[in-house]
């Protein structure tokens, strides 16, 4: 992907590159699950403890694979539940949903992606799909 994403580039510089998006609970091993919905469950578990630095040593390792291929910016799209490390990514990529129970604490995080110095991209955001997102009211959809 990252020879891809250059060929790109070369072409039109503002393209950037993702190493992912999310990956406690999209890549098996970081997180135990067999699937995205068990890792999930899973983060607070006990058994779970360290995923944050496995996480930070899976993407450390992804940016300096990615960096001799890809001459662009690079960034990393994380859950609201994951501490990345940020220092190897010249852009701070976040995930951000809004509903009823943090529509000021999603501005505030926001707010806070920017003490890094870098850019900020928010790489999915929208509201959650249940009754009354945006209105403090929860409800099943």
């Amino acid at each position: 992907m990252a020879r891809a994403a250059e060929s790109l580039r070369t072409r039109f510089p503002c393209v950037g590159h993702s190493i992912g998006t999310e990956l406690t609970i999209f890549v098996s091993g970081l997180v135990p699950g067999r699937d995205y919905a068990e890792r999930g469950q899973a983060l607070g578990c006990p058994e779970s403890a360290g995923y944050q630095e496995l996480l930070n040593a899976f993407s450390g390792r992804a940016v300096g694979t990615v960096r001799p291929l890809f001459h662009g910016p690079v960034t990393y799209g994380s859950g609201g539940w994951e501490q990345i490390d940020r220092h190897g990514f010249s852009v701070v990529g976040a995930n951000l949903y809004r509903n009823g129970d943090n529509m000021t604490s999603c501005t505030r995080a926001l707010r806070a992606l920017q003490r890094h110095g870098k850019p900020v991209v928010i790489t999915e955001f929208g509201y959650c799909t249940f009754t009354g997102p945006g209105s403090g009211a929860v409800g099943a959809a």
